[in-house]
């Protein structure tokens, strides 16, 4: 367990954006399983994080709500190891940062695994 020592007093403006991003994310569509958008013409589009904010990604449509909540979760899985591999050669590492980065991935990988829906706070 950590103490308040190991508790950093700065988060990478990178991480940042992921987490404040996700939050939003909620927001968009309260109805649809997080990370899910709806095209007027009734399909699906996941919203996906490009490095420094999220957006819809329309090269990847679903007819499916939970189809597209699934590849949002593979894509977000995908951006949480490039966070943490960007991380770990950043001058502001930090081992606290690293373990949650990795404890949140391997959320969602159970997650989807298990296909069960993810959501922020869940």
């Amino acid at each position: 367990m950590y103490t308040e020592q190991d508790i950093p007093t700065h988060v990478p403006e990178f991480i940042n954006l992921f987490f404040v991003g996700l939050d939003q994310l909620q927001n968009i569509s309260p109805h649809l399983p997080l990370g899910v958008t709806e095209k007027h013409t009734g399909e699906y589009l996941p919203v996906c994080f490009f490095g420094e904010f999220f957006d819809t990604y329309e090269k990847a449509s679903f007819v499916d709500p939970y189809e597209c909540h699934r590849y949002f979760q593979d894509q977000t899985i995908k951006a949480l190891f490039q966070l943490a591999q960007h991380h770990n050669f950043a001058s502001t590492y930090s081992e606290a940062i690293a373990t949650l980065l990795r404890m949140y991935r391997e959320k969602i990988e159970k997650e989807l695994k298990e296909g069960r829906e993810t959501t922020v706070y869940g």
